[in-house]
């Protein structure tokens, strides 16, 4: 009888110290995904800012196209990139971004990429060329803005609103 009562104050102790690392390695999984959620978030928004500085900075630099030589243009065009320090936001997001996330912010890069090639061969704000490119990147922010959201669990856009930059 004693033996009965040793084994199964054993078997319940064993139980409780099981179901305690069980249920502490699901809430440590479950912190973990948690800080990986908000680490992304914290690099999607830097990467959003560094972004928009950029393409304000180059909507700017087309709104003084006229006023400016061809060498001020190509080295204030590169500016509006490097200042912002969207490059290194950029390897950021290719780093710690799935692949769905890191395909939509390269297509947002290589928008501004063009819109600074048309900004620096001498085009101004209200160009076709300009206004092209604004528009390609307009639509390239939108999806990456759906792709990161559905990525940190957020609800899709509304698609009555007007997302794009204005004048």
């Amino acid at each position: 009888m004693q033996w009965f009562t040793f084994l199964s104050t054993l078997l319940g102790a064993a139980i409780g110290v099981s179901s305690t690392l069980i249920s502490e390695r699901f809430r440590g999984r479950e912190t973990r995904l948690q800080l990986e959620r908000a680490m992304r978030t914290e690099t999607y928004l830097n990467f959003l800012q560094a972004m928009n500085e950029s393409a304000g900075a180059l909507r700017t630099l087309a709104l003084k196209a006229a006023e400016t030589s061809p060498d001020q243009r190509q080295e204030a065009s590169r500016k509006a990139l490097s200042d912002s320090c969207l490059y290194v936001m950029r390897e950021r997001v290719i780093l710690f971004a799935p692949n769905s996330v890191a395909v939509a912010m390269n297509v947002v890069f290589n928008s501004l990429l063009e819109m600074q090639e048309v900004v620096a061969g001498g085009c101004d704000r209200r160009s076709p060329e300009f206004l092209d490119c604004l528009s390609a990147y307009a639509d390239s922010v939108q999806t990456l803005r759906t792709e990161m959201r559905t990525d940190v669990g957020g609800e899709p856009l509304r698609n009555d609103i007007e997302w794009a930059p204005r004048d």
